[in-house]
């Protein structure tokens, strides 16, 4: 199934399973979604457009707000939270933002934990949302999460070849 195909089906899938029962399901369902980038930012038009296709797709049933720059919940580590506590539908955190309360998760985003044909495709982030269930459910106990999105490794250009850390210090 197409990554942007899981997603819809999996939020539509999210507010099925809230317990409306048929006549409930004619009603409007709105999901809202929190996350701290400014909305000029990729991540926050992607999220548009996805709304936009969830509305569409969900015959204007299922309607998403988006609260951009933290103005729900606040900084990055409280988005979390925010999911877990209801405050929000879905959030968009990156891990590495809460250091240490995720460690098997974080252990994603080390140095060399990469496959080299996943740096920087998605094949990555695919493989992480297939083994999240299995592997860092514990660690999210009160969330679901949708999918997961390593962090692209850290490149460094240079005039100067760089073989070993002393090669920084010039």
């Amino acid at each position: 199934m197409p990554f942007r195909r899981f997603i819809t089906v999996a939020a539509l899938s999210a507010a099925a399973c809230l317990g409306f029962d048929g006549a409930a399901l004619a009603q409007t369902i709105e999901l809202k979604l929190s996350h701290f980038v400014p909305p000029n930012h990729t991540f926050h038009k992607w999220a548009t457009a996805w709304g936009e296709t969830l509305e569409k797709e969900s015959g204007g049933r299922v309607k998403l707000t988006i609260y951009p720059n933290g103005q729900l919940v606040g900084p990055p580590p409280r988005q979390f939270d925010a999911a877990r506590n209801g405050v929000t539908d879905i959030a968009w955190v990156l891990h590495g933002v809460t250091p240490g309360r995720y460690a098997v998760t974080e252990l994603g985003n080390l140095p060399f934990t990469w496959p080299k044909a996943g740096s920087g495709s998605s094949i990555t982030g695919k493989r992480m949302t297939e083994l999240a269930p299995t592997y860092l459910a514990a660690e999210h106990q009160g969330l679901r999460i949708l999918f997961m999105s390593p962090a692209n490794p850290v490149v460094t250009y240079s005039k100067v070849p760089i073989r070993k850390i002393d090669d920084f210090r010039t």
